[in-house]
């Protein structure tokens, strides 16, 4: 059985030293890994965007867009999607084009990306979408 090889570990930097978050774990890890040569990455920690946020879009952003518009919920997250986080660019004279995730985006990109898709909505079909701070949902 081959071994899983890949794994994350998030740590502090605290002046010249690293502290590693849930160290057992990592030094387990470590020790169960055959000789070889190995890649680190390393990457300021990011937070991405929190389930309530998840819940907002969903519940007051993509639903009241989808049933005002007639689409389904897929496919109002999918219009949204490809307007404001779809990258377009050309390699060796080929179109890419590539939409992020949502799951993907920290939390302050989430927030631009939530303030986009409400004046889309507003402009497109007329529909206020309550801020977070309107809404009575326990998310």
């Amino acid at each position: 059985m081959t071994k899983k090889h890949t794994e994350t570990f998030t740590a502090m930097v605290k002046g010249k030293d690293i502290v590693i978050d849930n160290r057992p774990h990592f030094n387990k890890f470590i020790l169960e890994l055959e000789d070889g040569k190995y890649t680190m990455k390393i990457e300021k920690h990011r937070k991405i965007m929190s389930d309530r946020q998840r819940k907002y879009y969903f519940g007051f952003v993509v639903k009241p867009y989808a049933e005002a518009a007639g689409y389904t919920k897929e496919e109002a997250h999918d219009i949204l999607g490809w307007l404001y986080r779809t990258s377009h660019y050309e390699i060796d004279g080929v179109s890419i084009s590539k939409t992020t995730s949502t799951t993907k985006i920290n939390t302050k990109n989430f927030e631009i990306y939530l303030e986009q898709c409400r004046k889309h909505i507003l402009d497109e079909v007329n529909v206020i979408c309550k801020l977070p701070n309107e809404t009575e949902f326990n998310y």
